[in-house]
């Protein structure tokens, strides 16, 4: 990343900098965490069995009392990075 025509300046990096940068920190992250269920490293939240998922946890979430309510969203916070990535799902579950 320490290429000059990547900075307008220098402390400030220009469009194609920017671009670069991102691709490389992703590039890393998946490296690191290692790439989603469906294989692409990506949580969608326009599609059905997301929708289905809100509207059980949102569900649940007024159905219990007030004092467990936190505990739903804990829940349903594990179980939706899990469906993104079971590796990284399971490390945080287990502690």
């Amino acid at each position: 990343m320490e290429k000059p025509e990547f900075f307008s300046d220098p402390l400030h990096m220009n469009m194609d900098g920017s671009r670069e940068f991102s691709v490389a920190l992703a590039n890393e992250l998946v490296k690191l965490l290692g790439r989603g269920s469906r294989g692409r490293g990506e949580m969608l939240f326009n599609t059905f069995p997301f929708f289905v998922f809100l509207v059980t946890v949102l569900t649940l979430f007024y159905l219990v009392p007030r004092a467990l309510r936190k505990y739903v969203l804990l829940a349903a916070s594990y179980l939706l990075l899990h469906d993104w990535n079971p590796r990284l799902g399971a490390r945080c579950s287990l502690g």
